[in-house]
């Protein structure tokens, strides 16, 4: 007569997503094209640290010294992997890449 309800083992969640006014390239003043080229070039190569991957992307226009320079201004480890690059890195670093 009376069934009990299980028990669920796995935790869940309700996430509420809000979109943003603008996006963070925008705000930033970057320009569309520019900043898709900087994340695409960061995730060119698999499995490689961040300059190794922007190098093979291309260099954006840079050498690897220059690459460096703009990631040191940017204050981002070119050791990083580019899927440990918050967002906000990203934005630096294109803003550095079009300063420079």
């Amino acid at each position: 007569p009376g069934s009990r309800k299980a028990r669920s083992l796995t935790p869940s969640c309700v996430v509420l997503l809000r979109p943003r006014p603008q996006p963070l390239w925008r705000e930033a003043g970057l320009d569309y094209e520019h900043f898709r080229s900087v994340v695409r070039g960061g995730f060119t190569a698999r499995r490689k640290t961040l300059i190794n991957s922007l190098m093979v992307g291309g260099g954006l226009g840079r050498d690897a010294a220059g690459l460096r320079a703009a990631l040191e201004a940017a204050e981002i480890s070119s050791g990083l992997r580019p899927d440990a690059v918050p967002v906000g890195d990203w934005i630096r670093l294109a803003t550095q890449l079009v300063a420079d």
